[in-house]
């Protein structure tokens, strides 16, 4: 279903040709020519068990998933075999059950599934197997089969069980189907530096996991193509809130003001939450101690900005985005920006004027009684400007402008703030 409904996707774009059941040798992949290639070959389940130190043997005549997807299944009393403790030995469990066989589900951990305990999937694969009818074994190891009898070892006390068996099938560890990865560099003499594209393995093929990781794996190198990616850069994944409540219904618009006015300042209240994780984000990343003290400089008249503006979302009550949320999206922002210091300085004070219109159109949709906080609004953006273009000078007083704003008349001296910045 998951790979059905993407080569149903991707047979609609006309600028991507699928060939299927096209099995590729290392020379028919020199021979494509191609810029970049991607190896997803996937994996096989194995046959033998892991036994905490290597992998032991089970037997000969042992099946695994891959049998019983392709509709060899065994014949008579079966024993499934549940070292994987997701989803998929209760879906072979009831798969053989259904042919009328017997079926024993034995595992060595204390209950079904273990790991679909947190996916909240566990209590209906237990009720759904002992409804079926199949037998369940917990806290016993497979350790032998010889087409006759399974051999059951308890996890605690070491007693052994021969059970009578004449199919038995292990759904436990997975093998990398990579050879063909290997063999693309052994054309280039071992080193990918030579080859004529790039290449690179994804999902199975380069570590077995679950169809999420895979599913993400494809999709984090579409992303990633022909960008430049940091090895220490942590992995992104978007976290979604299924159960996000609706935005609050926006009050009514106050005298001697624009019906714009009330959204558009509560959008950029909130664009100082995420503006001051941006700064702080690249801080973190900044290369020179120097150049981080900048950045969390511009992150604190972010901070100070919204501490100023606060009072006027109480004032109309306006519900604001989750900080968590606003973060997030600071961050977001942040990452595809330069890293080298001039080009990012250089980006941000073309960009950034444009943005000091923006605060004045909001200050001419406001209220009278919103002005004084509304100009103190656009003044963070007009030291932001002044220091973005000292800096480019190399003026040694770029940082200037910022103090001012974040200490005005009430506040203590920087080098108390939060940030410690000289």
């Amino acid at each position: 279903r998951v790979r059905d409904y993407r080569v149903q996707q991707l047979r609609k774009m006309p600028n991507v040709e699928i060939f299927l059941e096209s099995a590729l040798t290392a020379e028919d992949v020199f021979a494509v020519e191609a810029d970049h290639v991607c190896i997803a070959t996937g994996a096989t389940w194995r046959r033998d068990r892991f036994d905490g130190k290597a992998f032991v043997p089970i037997g000969e005549d042992v099946s695994t998933p891959d049998d019983i997807i392709e509709g060899r299944l065994p014949q008579g009393p079966t024993v499934v075999y549940d070292a994987n403790t997701y989803y998929l030995a209760g879906v072979v469990a009831e798969r053989i059950r259904q042919t009328g066989q017997k079926v024993t589900y034995v595992t060595a951990s204390d209950s079904v599934s273990a790991w679909a305990g947190n996916t909240a999937e566990r209590w209906r694969v237990r009720s759904h197997l002992m409804a079926l009818g199949v037998e369940i074994l917990t806290a016993h190891k497979l350790t032998g089969f010889d087409g006759n009898h399974a051999t059951l070892v308890c996890t605690y006390s070491g007693a052994e069980i021969n059970l009578p068996a004449t199919g038995a099938v292990m759904v436990g560890q997975r093998l990398p189907n990579d050879a063909l990865y290997h063999e693309i560099l052994a054309g280039a003499g071992g080193d990918p530096a030579s080859l004529p594209f790039t290449l690179k393995r994804i999902g199975d093929c380069e570590a077995p996991g679950i169809i999420a990781q895979n599913v993400y794996a494809g999709h984090r190198f579409a992303t990633e193509l022909e960008a430049e990616i940091s090895m220490d850069e942590p992995l992104k994944h978007d976290r979604v809130d299924v159960g996000a409540t609706p935005p609050a219904p926006m009050p009514e618009t106050p005298e001697g003001a624009s019906p714009a006015y009330l959204p558009t300042l509560l959008r950029y209240w909130e664009e100082e939450i995420a503006g001051e994780a941006f700064f702080r984000e690249l801080a973190a990343r900044a290369a020179e101690p120097r150049h981080k003290e900048k950045m969390l400089l511009l992150a604190q008249v972010e901070q100070r900005t919204a501490e100023i503006t606060e009072p006027l979302l109480r004032r109309y009550g306006l519900v604001p985005k989750s900080h968590e949320e606003l973060r997030a999206e600071g961050l977001r922002d942040a990452e595809p920006l330069p890293r080298e210091w001039e080009a990012l300085i250089g980006y941000m004070a073309d960009k950034f004027p444009e943005y000091i219109d923006d605060f004045k159109r909001l200050e001419a949709m406001a209220p009278a009684e919103d002005l004084p906080i509304l100009a103190q609004m656009t003044d963070h953006e007009v030291v932001a400007v002044e220091f973005l273009e000292r800096e480019r000078r190399g003026d040694p007083t770029a940082t200037e402008p910022l103090l001012r704003f974040i200490c005005g008349p009430d506040r203590p001296p920087a080098e108390t703030t939060r940030d410690k910045v000289a």
